[in-house]
This record gives structure tokens, sequence and C-alpha cells, in this order.
């Protein structure tokens, strides 16, 4: 599953993945308005725990601006296909066991900037199939 994900980022250097890999995308929400990072977001790509930020087209340093990462996913990882909720696989419980609301009054909620990770996170591993089938 590393093999796929480097390709899709367009980072691969064309060397197999040692056994136990492991691929870390950190995001960062800056604290001061800069120039370079005008959405005062960004991210940082680790591969075995080297950063390879700056072999991503678009990233010269090893933070980049997020808008470069969503841009290099969107793609192959479409809201429409990989990021909704099918309204059929909706049920009418309101909570789930410990107390968390797990059908969301807003449709648009999966869009809020908090859930960012667990957005790029899935499109990413939903591009996977692209390259298995």
């Amino acid at each position: 599953t590393i093999l796929p994900i480097l390709v899709s980022l367009d980072v691969w250097d064309h060397v197999f993945p040692p056994y136990a890999s492991m691929i870390v995308i950190e995001s960062y929400s800056l604290s001061e308005s800069r120039e370079d990072f005008p959405s005062q977001k960004a991210f940082r790509l680790l591969y075995n725990g080297e950063a390879i930020t700056s072999r991503m087209k678009g990233c010269d340093n090893d933070l980049c601006k997020s808008e470069v990462l969503l841009d290099q996913i969107s793609g192959f990882a479409t809201w429409s296909r990989d990021c909704t909720v099918n309204e059929t696989e909706q049920t009418d419980t309101e909570s789930d066991d410990y107390g968390n609301n797990t059908k969301s009054s807003d449709p648009n909620s999966f869009f809020d900037p908090n859930n960012i990770l667990f957005t790029i996170l899935l499109c990413i591993l939903s591009s996977i199939s692209t390259f298995v089938v």
C-alpha cells in the first residue's frame, strides 16, 4: 500500500519500499500570517523518517502549502466518488454506545477544516484501489 501512495503523490524514487515502511503526513495550522502560506495551513510528508515534501511539484521546502497536496490528489480522489456519505447507509440512530453523534444534521460537515486530516487520509487510501485494480 505504500508504493501506490508514493506514486500517486509523484514522489516515488523508483526504489521499492522496504518491509515495515511508513508514510506520515503532518498537518500544521500556522499561528501567524505568512505571505508564503496564505491559508495558514501547511503539511510535511515523511517517508521512513525522512522529509520528502520537497520532492512534490510545487514544494521547495520541507513545509509546503496544504493546497499543493489537495491539488495533487484531486485528480483521482474526488469528493463525489470517495468522500460522501450514501444516504441509504445512514441509520435512524442518533448516537452510538459512547454518546457520539452518528447522524450529522449538516451534510457539509465533512468539509469542515477540522476534519482535513481524516479527509486527506480517506482520499489517499481510496486511491490505492486505482493502482490495485
